[in-house]
């Protein structure tokens, strides 16, 4: 288990990369650059830098989202 944690051993897949991969079937296909913050903000709040989602790359159709969907529900 903790080989496969880390994408070592017989597992050669990070977790962050099976998240991408899951969520890319949930949004039709389209892979998405992973980002760890939505905004920056100063202690009052106001806002230094806004990131928003980003995609990266069309892994499948949108059918085959669909196909792989329905097998994962």
């Amino acid at each position: 288990v903790m080989q496969a944690a880390i994408g070592q051993g017989t597992t050669q897949m990070t977790p962050l990369q099976l998240n991408m991969i899951t969520c890319a079937i949930a949004n039709g296909g389209m892979l998405m650059k992973p980002y760890l913050l939505e905004r920056v903000e100063t202690s009052e709040k106001a806002v230094v830098k806004q990131f928003s989602p980003d995609a990266y790359k069309r892994l499948m159709s949108e059918e085959e989202a669909q196909i792989m969907t329905g097998l994962m529900e």
